[in-house]
């Protein structure tokens, strides 16, 4: 990943990774960090709008919601536009965080953008349905669980290689979980139903062959350099916010412990660089480009 620079104490300069195991900070770095709720348990501080470029504008109230997938919470506002204002356009976008104040900045900034439009203010917040009960799997089964299939559109795609396509969903999410820094920045249930609709619209791509390894699709690290293969709908401002956070601790973990830095710097950092981060990823949303999204995001904040 990103190397790290400092003015001072130039021998950690080189191999300083960002996916650097844990250690000291960890403890150090979760205290300082402690008024900021974690993505598993919430709340959120959400809003959601419409572009603020167009001259009609949608921008709900400020609202918190314990629904960390901002996908998710974007589906419902773009239904609710439909049904409540019979608005299609299906570009409604919505922002979670970890604190109120800034989301409350966003909500600001989007609103300034809009100023020269007409905005109207939207009722609308999310909660997440209560969750359904499951059977228990019996023992010794597999309980690995992957999207349901009546989740998945198979656009066009026919047997046998829909099924082949369902088939790799649980391959696709065990890629994601034992990938270095997928399962870090997506829910990989999210990854594996983009790998599926990648599928879906590459069907013509699956080979046939004489030899067993011959056979099927392109492998899952050159889908993740394909240029049409983007991860907007899987990123979660929540997500990546965390991410931010653990990765800054586990750079700079040299520096805290030589005194050239400290906690709050760090957290000041982190907190300068995650929405940057997050903003970044929307605007250049590819697998392949998250370490630019991190150096742009991480150049415009004061190093610690």
């Amino acid at each position: 990943m990103t190397q790290v620079r400092w003015k001072t104490a130039r021998r950690w300069r080189r191999g300083q990774t960002r996916l650097g195991a844990l250690s000291l900070l960890v403890a150090s770095f979760a205290a300082s960090a402690s008024a900021q709720p974690s993505s598993a348990q919430g709340p959120y501080y959400a809003f959601c709008w419409t572009p603020p470029t167009k001259q009609l504008v949608y921008v709900s109230g400020p609202f918190q919601t314990s629904e960390g997938r901002t996908v998710v919470v974007e589906a419902a506002f773009k239904e609710h536009l439909r049904k409540v204002y019979g608005y299609s356009a299906n570009d409604g976008q919505c922002s979670g965080d970890l604190t109120a104040s800034v989301r409350d900045g966003k909500r600001a900034a989007v609103l300034k953008q809009a100023q020269n439009g007409e905005v109207t203010d939207v009722t609308f917040a999310y909660t997440p349905p209560a969750a359904p009960v499951t059977a228990t799997a019996p023992a010794g089964a597999n309980s690995v669980s992957v999207a349901p299939s009546t989740a998945l559109d198979p656009g066009n795609l026919k047997e046998p290689w829909l099924q082949k396509a369902k088939d790799e969903l649980k391959g696709s999410r065990g890629y994601c979980e034992t990938n270095m820094l997928l399962h870090r920045i997506f829910d990989c249930d999210c990854f594996s139903r983009m790998v599926f609709r990648f599928r879906v619209a590459h069907a013509g791509n699956y080979k046939q062959s004489n030899r067993e390894e011959g056979t099927g699709w392109p492998g899952l690290s050159n889908v993740m350099m394909a240029k049409d293969f983007t991860c907007i709908e899987c990123l979660e401002d929540a997500r990546l916010s965390k991410y931010i956070h653990d990765i800054v601790g586990e750079n700079y973990t040299p520096a805290l412990r030589a005194g050239v830095t400290t906690p709050a710097k760090l957290k000041a950092f982190a907190d300068c660089v995650s929405p940057r981060y997050a903003a970044e990823f929307k605007a250049h949303p590819h697998v392949y480009e998250e370490k630019s999204n991190y150096d742009r995001a991480a150049a415009g904040c004061k190093a610690p």
